[in-house]
């Protein structure tokens, strides 16, 4: 089994135009996405893949909705996966109300309805994965986040705040120095590569303003085209306190960002 992927969705349903349509909307937004045409070809795909949530029809040939339900309900680690019906079957939403499903909406709905459904499971699962406690609100500190895919930045919104940070996030690299300047972030988290300004070029435009060279930077990056003598660059051209995180994981930029706060209070 793999689980290398980032926000990986599965999509179990036999409309083929459907399933094209549904994968185009999220690739769209910066998700991954596999398909399965019924419950048996969806149960074949999750001995391969670990999916951050699975769209389900539940009127499918073969196995349907019901029984690839019971199939993950046996399932140490298949129960963990949330799953978003998604049905004609309107008449059901009642019964799901009682069902271990982390959601359900009725077809036909529009493309922006299910990708807000969407976000809101991944972005829950994350927060409850990824910060089980909340920091105190009269704790929290100001973070800055640049991350210029619309999914995985609202995701990364969403772990961080659950943590107990007020979030702010801007998608180009030229945004994060203006943003620095007005409203003083405690950290900054921003992707290596960004659009118009990478995240190392900005850390050495930030070293230059002695006003906020000092703010901590965690820079993170799951390319495996980042060389890594980059990374070591970061780290001894630029005067403040600079982390390197090979992860877009939320889980690992949660516990970078808390490291790197550490440190500077120490300071």
């Amino acid at each position: 089994m793999t689980d290398h992927t980032r926000n990986l969705i599965l999509v179990v349903d036999d409309d083929v135009d459907l399933l094209a349509a549904i994968r185009e909307c999220l690739e769209f937004e910066g998700y991954e996405v596999a398909t399965a045409l019924n419950g048996e070809e969806g149960l074949k795909k999750l001995e391969e893949i670990s999916p951050k949530l699975i769209i389900l029809d539940m009127n499918m040939p073969g196995m349907g909705g019901f029984p690839f339900l019971r199939e993950m309900g046996a399932s140490e680690r298949l129960s963990k996966i949330p799953v978003l019906v998604f049905t004609a079957r309107a008449n059901l939403e009642e019964f799901f109300e009682g069902v271990n499903v982390a959601g359900f909406m009725a077809k036909p709905c529009e493309p922006d309805a299910l990708l807000r459904e969407v976000k809101r499971i991944i972005a829950e699962r994350h927060a409850s994965v990824a910060a089980p406690r909340a920091a105190a609100p009269e704790s929290r500190k100001r973070l800055l986040l640049a991350e210029e895919d619309g999914g995985r930045r609202e995701a990364l919104c969403e772990a961080f705040r659950a943590a107990g940070y007020e979030v702010t996030a801007v998608h180009r690299g030229t945004d994060v120095l203006e943003k620095i300047v007005l409203e003083k972030p405690d950290v900054v988290v921003m992707r290596l590569i960004l659009e118009g300004m990478n995240g190392d070029a900005v850390t050495l435009v930030m070293d230059s303003i002695p006003e906020i060279g000092k703010t901590p930077v965690v820079l993170y990056e799951d390319s495996g085209a980042i060389p890594r003598e980059r990374a070591t660059q970061v780290r001894k051209k630029t005067a403040g306190l600079r982390k390197f995180v090979k992860s877009s994981r939320s889980e690992d930029l949660i516990a970078s960002v808390k490291m790197i706060l550490e440190m500077h209070a120490r300071e």
